[in-house]
């Protein structure tokens, strides 16, 4: 499937469909503008984006570090009738734009039901925010924690998920959410994108994370590195 086959889907219902109001329409148009600018200014970003819609084969799909939903968007065109696409974005700096992507992408493709949680995902019960070092927002245990956080399994078992495709991207906070996923990766082994931080988290942390995920038999595929960011495909 083509990258943006999803975004012109999009853009055809824009132009035909006469029951969405115009606001709606004017907020969609918006999202895939700025999408389409951040996704396609970048090899990187674009080879990520390339490996989600070539591994996403339709089921349940989890986004945790959802952002403002650009996954969302890529993979709706390709999920069958009942998914479920589970957004998770505990930066409330990003609920605004994720709303209104949720709601517009709901109403164009009303056989996925989308559902907004905006809690951090960790193999911990309490959580700190915390500011890291290349300036975004991170989610992750400290001694003096004190906010909410829901297991990975957790999520899957209330909402009676089968996950086949999960997404990570969680500003160093990724070893603590993949081992919250321990019954759901041995159960349903979902193909995964994983984004790691090498200027916040520490190599042995990535060591630790390739070794849970092997335990599961996964195997990984470089999709791209670089100083800020290694984006990495498990299967």
């Amino acid at each position: 499937m083509n990258l943006f086959s999803s975004l012109k889907n999009i853009k055809n219902f824009l132009l035909y469909d006469i029951t969405l109001p115009t606001k709606d329409k004017i907020i969609a148009k918006k999202s895939i503008k700025k999408i389409i600018s951040f996704w396609n200014n970048s090899n990187d970003y674009k080879k990520e984006a390339t490996e989600a819609c070539k591994n996403y084969f339709g089921g349940d799909f989890i986004d945790i570090g959802c952002h403002q939903g650009s996954y969302l968007f890529f993979l709706a065109s390709k999920a069958k009738k009942h998914d479920k696409f589970i957004c998770i974005e505990p930066n409330l700096d990003n609920q605004s734009a994720l709303f209104d992507s949720i709601n517009f992408l709901s109403k164009v493709y009303n056989k996925i039901k989308f559902i907004n949680l905006p809690y951090a995902v960790s193999n911990k019960k309490k959580i700190s925010e915390i500011k890291t070092n290349n300036g975004h927002i991170a989610f992750k245990s400290t001694p003096k924690a004190n906010l909410f956080a829901l297991k990975g399994d957790e999520i899957v078992k209330f909402y009676n998920l089968k996950p086949t495709f999960i997404k990570i991207d969680t500003e160093g906070a990724e070893k603590e959410v993949i081992q919250s996923l321990k019954k759901t990766l041995k159960k349903f082994k979902p193909r995964i994108i994983l984004e790691k931080h090498p200027i916040i988290v520490a190599n042995k942390t990535f060591l630790e994370i390739d070794s849970f995920l092997k335990k599961f038999n996964y195997k990984k595929k470089i999709i791209y590195s670089n100083n800020l960011v290694i984006s990495e495909l498990w299967k």
